[in-house]
C-alpha cells in the first residue's frame, strides 16, 4: 500500500469531490466515493470504486477496511443492487459501525457529516429496535478493558527499557574486560622480550591489601615475681610494686 494516509491534500472530502468532478468533465461524485478515491488516488486521476479491488488498491487498510464494511452495510439496508456511489454517506450508519463519535470524530467521512442533524447513538439505538434496517450498535470496549491494555502497554515499554539497559551494562563489561586482557597481555609481552620482573600487581590479578598486625605495645613491663613484690621496707611492711623508677625519698627535716 501507498505510504500516504489519503490524496485529497489541504481539501475535505467535499473539496475532493468537487476537484474531481471538474477534473471528470463535471461528473457527480457523491461524498462515499469521494471518500473512497481520495485513498485510492488523486482527484486528476482515473481512480473509481470497484468493490472487488484488493486492500493494495488503497493507501491504507484502514481505509480499505472502512469502505468494504460500509459497503456491506449499506447492501444489507437497501437490498443488493444498491449502489453507495450515487448517494451521500449515511449519518446514521456511520454511527452504527463506529459506535458513535470517537475522540469528537467520525468514524469516516467526519468533514462532510452535519453533527447538527445527525441523531445520537442513543436515538439510533431506538430506531434499530423498530426495524429500520439499521446494523446493531457495535459495542464499545470496556473501560476497565481499555485500562488493561494501556497498562499491558507500560510494562511492554519498560521491559523492553530494562532489556536496553541490561545490553548496555554488559556491552560496557565486555569492554572493560577486553581492556584489562589486552593490558595484562602488553605488560607480559614487556617482562618476556626485556627480562624485566614487573610488580605483581601489574601484571596479575589485583592483589588484596595488606594485613595489618594488631597493635602493640610498644613497651611492656617484665613480669615479676610474687618474691620480688613483696620486699619490706625499713619499717617492716612491704614496699609497693617496683616500676623501674627511683623510690621517692622525702626531705630532711630542716633544723
Amino acid at each position: 500500500m501507498p505510504g500516504v494516509p489519503h490524496h485529497q491534500g489541504n481539501r475535505n472530502v467535499g473539496g475532493f469531490a468537487r476537484a474531481w468532478s471538474a477534473a471528470h468533465g463535471g461528473q457527480q461524485c457523491s461524498y462515499f466515493a469521494a471518500y473512497t478515491m481520495s485513498h485510492k488516488g488523486k482527484a486528476t486521476s482515473d481512480v473509481s470504486f470497484n468493490p472487488e479491488d484488493p486492500p493494495e488498491a488503497y493507501t491504507s487498510e484502514s481505509a480499505y477496511k472502512k469502505v468494504t464494511e460500509y459497503h456491506e452495510a449499506a447492501r444489507a439496508m437497501h437490498g443488493l443492487d444498491y449502489d453507495p456511489t450515487n448517494d451521500n454517506i449515511d449519518a446514521r450508519l456511520v454511527m452504527c459501525l463506529g459506535k458513535g463519535k470517537q475522540h469528537g470524530r467520525y468514524w469516516m467521512a467526519n468533514s462532510v457529516i452535519d453533527s447538527t442533524t445527525t441523531p445520537s447513538l442513543s436515538q439510533i439505538r431506538a430506531q434499530t429496535t423498530s426495524g429500520s434496517g439499521l446494523p446493531p450498535i457495535r459495542e464499545r470496549p470496556a473501560y476497565a478493558q481499555a485500562r488493561v491494555e494501556a497498562l499491558q502497554a507500560q510494562v511492554e515499554t519498560s521491559n523492553k527499557r530494562a532489556d536496553e539497559l541490561e545490553a548496555v551494562v554488559a556491552s560496557e563489561r565486555a569492554a572493560r574486560l577486553a581492556t584489562d586482557q589486552r593490558m595484562s597481555d602488553v605488560l607480559a609481552f614487556l617482562q618476556s622480550s626485556l627480562g624485566v620482573t614487573l610488580p605483581p600487581n601489574l601484571t596479575g590479578p589485583p592483589q588484596p591489601p595488606p594485613v595489618v598486625p594488631p597493635f602493640v605495645a610498644l613497651h611492656t613491663t617484665p613480669p615479676q615475681s610474687a618474691g620480688s613484690n613483696q620486699v619490706a621496707n625499713e619499717h617492716g611492711r612491704p614496699s609497693p610494686p617496683s616500676n623501674g623508677w627511683p623510690e621517692y625519698a622525702p626531705p630532711p627535716p630542716r633544723e
